[in-house]
């Protein structure tokens, strides 16, 4: 480290002045106004008199700081000049040395060092009109981004932070006398800290404000040594990027070495200040979306919804729901598929509702996703037995709460419509007596003979001509002749009775239509001689 980090220049000289030499009365407190003559010779001690701005500026610089990247160079640049216009007015000379400012330290200044005062060229520090002590020390080693925390240098407790600190709230250093009424004491910059600061990426400005607070000023005096200052700005004119109108900040939007104060086309788009909807930023097509002739470049909420830019979801599209269907961060108002299923809305039948199948299965354009009635047949889906197949009459045979139009086993009866003898009427067994193809559950003409079984007077036996002798409604075919009475003779049946045969229709017999029963009267025995009787009548008649 160089012996110029040390930088008690400042510090011995006014820690004698706070109390520690012939006491507090001797600190000046008064404001002093701009300096509007520039301090352009100082009187070294022991070295004579020097040039300030072309020799003893890039000397101290060199020896307190030489070792520092070029923005602290000219941060130091400017602190130096600060303190020598304030020790300048208590006297007419300065010591080279820590007592004051290193002047000679065995080596000459480097081209940097010798710009780095150049180009701050009669820049000093003020507070409220008030020309600051400008105190600065070596301080600790800092590490960025913050450049600062780290202690154990002794110098280091004198160092001040005071960025974005303005009026009494700015730590005023020890290194001078602590009041509210002591303008001059702004506190004190960190010689490590401004290297550190630079590597950040910091301008000379904002190291210098990161110290001595937020609402420090930079003024330029004026002398031939710096240049005039017609406008009084405290910026030499050779330096004010406005001569003719006061501009201390020397704000210049477009960078044209012209200052805004007095640039007719700030923002150097081509638009003239005075009808620019954007005088700051450039913006030369004017584009002004909701019309508030505050340009889009300059303007926070676009679309005027009332949702900032920086968390409008729909920037450009006026959007104040921020609805936002897909939840994809892009506003339903400029997304052009807001439920995110691939399929664009100007095509998507179901623009709200994923769908990406596109289904559609009464075809009336509304996809099945978002429709209440898949199948468009006025049964609403909640309700409906069969919501993706129309059945208005919502038929459901087997009572499965599945309709027909949709059920594959319509009557539930365990055999697949597409093989069932009957699919509308239950017949596990698939019963086809006559073979054709019908199920007898579901057979309207069951035996065939062209008469339907609702009108068949014999519909378990084939009689197409429906003949029926007695009239009794059950055809011929299967019904028994009448009962015949037995021979007449004297003769009776053992057991005193007589025979009575009992001859009715037997309805599980397909080949004559007639079975033979007994009556109340007779046993087994009676039985046959019943049959016997038959027989013989039969071989008679034969």
């Amino acid at each position: 480290m160089r012996r110029a980090l040390a930088a008690s220049a400042v510090s011995l000289s006014l820690l004698a002045a706070c109390g520690a030499g012939d006491g507090a009365d001797d600190e000046v407190t008064d404001e002093v106004a701009l300096p509007l003559a520039a301090h352009c010779s100082v009187n070294v001690v022991g070295k004579g008199t020097k040039d300030v701005e072309s020799d003893y500026l890039p000397h101290v610089v060199h020896c307190e700081n030489g070792g520092a990247p070029f923005e602290a160079l000219k941060a130091q640049a400017i602190a130096a000049r600060t303190y020598l216009y304030y020790k300048l007015k208590k006297g007419t000379s300065i010591t080279d040395g820590q007592g004051d400012q290193v002047y000679s330290c065995g080596s000459g200044p480097t081209a940097a060092q010798i710009k780095a005062v150049k180009d701050t060229a009669g820049q000093v520090l003020q507070y409220q009109g008030t020309t600051i002590a400008g105190f600065f020390v070596a301080g600790a080693q800092q590490s960025p981004p913050s450049c600062k925390g780290k202690t154990g240098a002794a110098t280091e407790k004198y160092v001040t932070y005071n960025e974005g600190l303005t009026g009494s709230k700015v730590h005023q250093t020890s290194l001078g006398w602590i009041s509210p009424t002591n303008k001059e004491n702004r506190g004190c910059m960190s010689q490590w800290g401004a290297r550190c600061l630079d590597a950040a990426g910091r301008t000379s400005t904002s190291i210098l404000k990161f110290y001595y607070g937020a609402d420090i000023s930079i003024v330029t005096a004026s002398g031939s040594c710096v240049g005039g200052d017609k406008d009084g700005d405290g910026v030499a004119d050779a330096k004010d990027n406005c001569p003719s109108a006061a501009n201390a900040s020397q704000l210049d939007t477009d960078k044209d070495k012209k200052g805004d104060a007095c640039d007719d086309d700030d923002d150097g788009d081509g638009d003239e200040d005075g009808a620019d909807n954007c005088s700051l930023v450039k913006n030369a097509d004017q584009a002004d979306l909701d019309k508030d002739k505050k340009g889009d470049a300059c303007d926070s909420d676009d679309d005027g919804d009332g949702v900032p830019d920086a968390s409008d979801n729909c920037p450009r599209n006026t959007n104040q729901s921020q609805l936002d269907s897909d939840k994809d961060k892009k506003g339903d108002a400029c997304d052009d598929d807001d439920d995110g299923d691939g399929v664009p809305d100007a095509s998507d039948n179901c623009p709200l509702t994923k769908n990406a199948d596109q289904a559609d299965a009464d075809k009336d354009g509304k996809g099945d996703a978002c429709e209440t009635d898949d199948d468009g047949d006025g049964v609403p889906d909640a309700a409906d037995v069969c919501p993706k197949v129309a059945d208005p009459d919502q038929a459901d045979a087997d009572k499965d709460k599945k309709g027909d139009a949709c059920d594959d086993d319509d009557d539930g009866d365990g055999a697949p419509d597409a093989t069932d003898n009957c699919p509308a009427l239950a017949n596990a067994d698939q019963a086809d007596d006559n073979e054709d193809g019908t199920g007898d559950a579901c057979q309207l003409d069951e035996d065939g003979d062209g008469e339907p079984d609702v009108s068949d007077n014999c519909p378990g036996v084939e009689n197409p001509d429906q003949s029926d002798s007695d009239g009794d409604g059950r055809g011929d075919a299967c019904d028994a002749p009448p009962a015949k009475p037995p021979i007449d003779d004297d003769r009776e049946p053992a057991g005193g009775q007589g025979v009575v045969v009992t001859v009715t229709p037997n309805e599980t017999e397909a080949s004559g239509g007639c079975g033979v029963s007994r009556g109340s009267g007779g046993a087994g025995a009676l039985s046959l001689v019943a049959v016997a009787w038959l027989a013989s009548r039969r071989r008679r008649r034969a």
